[in-house]
């Protein structure tokens, strides 16, 4: 059995493709000088998911199966492997993740978090799936220009400096530097 990923992912054993869609909605209630608060939404299905064939005797594949796996890389880069993985979720009918997210900045203190739950509808009466996770940050522009909110994007920007003030030691300039913090969670038993 060669699993497809949640995004895509599979091999070249795949016979039917996968079909999904995806929504986002964000918005800004409040947007002053000092203060933003972001707001949204969103929510992700694999509502079928892509069929990798199934091995044979003859070498001519004849059926598919259709299965799914998660799994989550630490946020900070520590190397390539998965810290929580699920393996082959075999039998998968349909995936689908939503959740919200809110954020708060003020002057130049973020503080943002998100929550998911994934369900993994399956097929042959095997039980169903079911995972969580959420973080919350937050980071404090010591300087630079602090993160602003981008309407374009619905979601806060990368700190950042003005073309003219970029790192440079010499003319007193040291470019944006920010504290954070970070806690997560997933569950994927």
């Amino acid at each position: 059995d060669v699993s497809s990923t949640y995004y895509g992912g599979g091999s070249g054993t795949t016979m039917d493709s996968q079909t999904g869609a995806t929504l986002r909605v964000a918005g800004r209630p409040v947007a002053t000088k000092d203060w933003d608060v972001h707001m949204g939404a969103s929510g992700i299905t694999a509502f079928r998911l892509a069929c990798n064939a199934a091995s044979s005797t003859s070498g001519t594949a004849t059926s598919c199966t259709r299965s799914t796996s998660f799994g989550q890389r630490p946020e900070f880069d520590i190397g390539e492997a998965n810290l929580a993985a699920t393996g082959a979720i075999a039998s998968a009918k349909q995936v689908w993740a939503a959740g919200p997210e809110l954020g708060v900045r003020w002057n130049r203190l973020l503080m943002k978090g998100e929550y998911y739950h994934v369900g993994v509808q399956r097929e042959n009466g095997l039980k169903n799936a079911g995972f969580q996770g959420w973080y919350g940050s937050a980071a404090y522009t010591l300087f630079g220009t602090p993160r602003l909110y981008s309407e374009k994007m619905g979601a806060f920007t990368a700190p950042g400096v003005k073309e003219n003030e970029e790192f440079n030691p010499a003319l007193n300039h040291w470019g944006a530097l920010e504290v954070v913090g970070h806690y997560s969670v997933i569950d994927l038993n």
